[in-house]
């Protein structure tokens, strides 16, 4: 128990613990909405999957695109969320600020739940010391970073602290009115993950499993199971309807990928084979490498702590609580959970790689995206541990964490160079671990790099560093614990802010670059005409390679893509492509230029394709020219990158379509 500098903490003493999560909440809410709104349209293919579902409810259909992207479904479980932006606000730059700014809304509650837990739920007494705990939590780079996209990670990772304080909430109630509620809400919410994402089944698994031990082996009846059980099988049932409705209505009939009617399972006869256990021992050893160095070993403690709590809890030593075994359960088997399910989705990938028949995307072996939503419920258990019941461990578990650690680096570093250096590599699916990696030019996240493995190395001895340094202040029995958590959560902030530049803002700023003057050309347009009630295609020409965000760009239009549309078939609509080409498909004297709407320099323009279109924009009085006789002959001068300078450009590509309007 501390007993130092009670006078000093007492001006915060004096808040009450709903001021203190008002100010976590807001502190968290404002911090996602700056990094947020500094965003404008991100490329990845997941996010426009994602978003169909919103944008169907809003009344677009963009299932040309997202089955001619790939074709594969995402669910529709935030889709509610995200639908009224749609509705309200046509300038696609401010509708995926708001949809950021929406993602805020959900991990703002992840400081205060914690927050919430520690105090009602745990029973500390320290107000500042627990939410010094919080503010930690408000800055786990993979929390926030794959939080500031517009996909489901962001519902897997709010919600699975969520989900965990209403089972917290239902395990205290009293009242036989309130244990009905709650028992059934519980059931609810862990469906609701699997309803955003099909890997949330992993959470309502965990959540089943913790309610069955609870009443059956446990003992405590305050959790309702037949309440429970009859929640889940509806809404799983809900869940059953309404995933057919948005597969049949978006991506239309036929097997979609990301689904299980999809799924492939002849790859898994190489499951139990010398080489597939090599697989699999090497995908989990390098997601638990990724969990250690982009937590500075905490999430890894907190998982070593909360096996061994179940552990004491039924052996009953130490004094464990029911409300610190059932959080120690439930995260283990989350996390448990996730691994399974990311070496299952990514072992015919992984297997192909390991025997040498498709060498690419060697991240899939440190992917820390899927196992994410489990981080910041670990390193809460692991500070918890370290920190403030102090009495539960002693050196022996905090040795055995240092050698798993220790080990985890001298044995990813036998193999991981031969993996990952020279092949396909995206780092946003390693998002918190390029602390020491040097993209070489901006933006550049996905490519064949050299030095990986010792920029991931070093990353991981530095988290061994900082994790040996609290070991050490711990075992000194240091007396200010709440300097040593201002130090982690200062930490974290580096680390945060670092993998934010170079893999989110940078990654986010250098494909704009090209698109951005096309996607502000249309909106001005459209803003001007309506030209899409009586035009609504577009076609995105094969100059362009980063074509991913031209849907969500342009939410009005029907986007097609070479997959979907040839040129030769191109008549009367628009054509997106890199300024100075004309393709042999549809090069002739009915394609025109758009003056009004060209941005001087831009590395895209917009074009116009048949005389129908052509004279219907004549008539709403805009300006139309045909393409010069040289126009395939002139050159774009070629850019140097610059991160700054392209930043402002891309800000004024922001600017010039928020000044505009009707």
């Amino acid at each position: 128990m501390e007993t130092t500098d009670i006078r000093k903490d007492r001006w915060f003493e004096r808040l009450s613990d709903r001021q203190i999560c008002i100010l976590l909440y807001l502190f968290c809410f404002l911090m996602m909405t700056v990094m947020g709104s500094v965003l404008s349209i991100s490329y990845i293919l997941d996010e426009t999957g994602t978003v169909a579902n919103a944008a169907f409810l809003a009344g677009y259909n963009w299932g040309d695109w997202v089955t001619n992207t790939g074709g594969y479904f995402y669910k529709y479980g935030q889709a509610p969320f995200y639908a009224w932006i749609f509705k309200l606000v046509d300038n696609p730059y401010l509708i995926y600020k708001l949809m950021m700014i929406v993602n805020g809304a959900f991990v703002a509650w992840i400081p205060t739940i914690a927050y919430k837990v520690c105090r009602k739920h745990l029973g500390q007494q320290d107000k500042l010391k627990c939410a010094l705990l919080s503010i930690i939590l408000t800055f786990v780079p993979a929390t926030i970073l794959y939080s500031l996209f517009a996909r489901a990670d962001v519902m897997l990772i709010a919600f699975a602290w969520i989900t965990l304080y209403v089972l917290l909430q239902a395990a205290d109630q009293t009242e036989r009115n309130k244990q009905i509620l709650y028992s059934g809400l519980v059931g609810f919410v862990s469906v609701y993950m699997y309803m955003c994402h099909a890997r949330g089944i992993v959470f309502v698994i965990a959540i089943g499993m913790v309610v069955v031990v609870w009443r059956f082996f446990v003992k405590e009846k305050r959790i309702w199971f037949s309440v429970y059980a009859v929640n889940v099988v509806i809404w799983l049932f809900v869940d059953k309807k309404l995933t057919r409705y948005f597969k049949s209505s978006i991506w239309g009939s036929g097997a979609k990928k990301n689904t299980v009617e999809n799924m492939n399972y002849d790859k898994y006869q190489n499951l139990l084979t010398v080489d597939g256990i090599r697989t699999v021992v090497h995908n989990i050893t390098g997601w638990l490498f990724g969990t250690f160095l982009g937590t500075f070993g905490l999430a890894v403690l907190g998982l070593v702590f909360s096996f061994m709590i179940v552990i004491f809890f039924i052996a009953k030593k130490h004094q464990i609580t029911s409300k610190e075994a059932m959080i120690s359960l439930y995260v283990f088997l989350s996390y448990a959970g996730t691994v399974a399910v990311g070496v299952l989705f990514s072992f015919g990938s992984n297997y192909k790689f390991v025997t040498g028949q498709d060498i690419s995307r060697a991240d899939r072996f440190l992917y820390s995206r899927y196992i994410a939503p489990t981080y910041s419920i670990l390193i809460f258990v692991g500070l918890y541990y370290l920190f403030f019941r102090t009495d539960c461990f002693r050196w022996k578990t905090k040795l055995v964490t240092l050698l798993l650690g220790g080990g985890l680096i001298v044995y990813c570093r036998t193999w991981l160079g031969g993996y990952v250096n020279g092949v396909e590599y995206s780092w946003r699916n390693t998002i918190d671990a390029a602390l020491f990696f040097d993209t070489v030019r901006y933006g550049n996240d996905a490519n064949r790099f050299e030095g990986v493995s010792r920029a991931l190395i070093l990353a991981a001895i530095f988290a061994f560093v900082i994790l040996l340094v609290c070991f050490l202040l711990n075992w000194f029995k240091i007396k200010y614990t709440k300097i040593i958590l201002v130090m982690l959560a200062a930490c974290f902030l580096v680390s945060l802010t670092v993998n934010y530049k170079k893999l989110r803002l940078s990654t986010d700023i250098r494909p704009m670059v090209t698109v951005g003057p096309a996607i502000t050309a249309m909106y001005q347009l459209e803003e001007d005409t309506d030209i899409s009630e009586e035009y609504g295609e577009v076609y995105v020409d094969p100059s362009i390679t980063r074509k991913r965000m031209f849907q969500m760009a342009m939410p009005h239009f029907t986007v097609h893509v070479n997959r979907s549309m040839q040129a030769e078939e191109v008549e009367n609509m628009f054509i997106v492509a890199k300024r100075y080409t004309l393709n042999d498909g549809w090069n002739g004297e009915d394609c025109y230029l758009l003056p009004d709407y060209d941005i001087e320099d831009g590395a895209t323009v917009v074009l116009v394709k048949g005389e129908q279109l052509k004279k219907t924009l004549e008539e709403k009085g805009i300006t139309v020219q045909p393409v010069p006789a040289d126009y395939a002959q002139r050159t774009l001068d070629k850019r140097v990158l610059w991160f700054s300078k392209d930043m402002k450009l891309v800000f004024d590509y922001q600017k010039a379509a928020f000044s505009y309007g009707r």
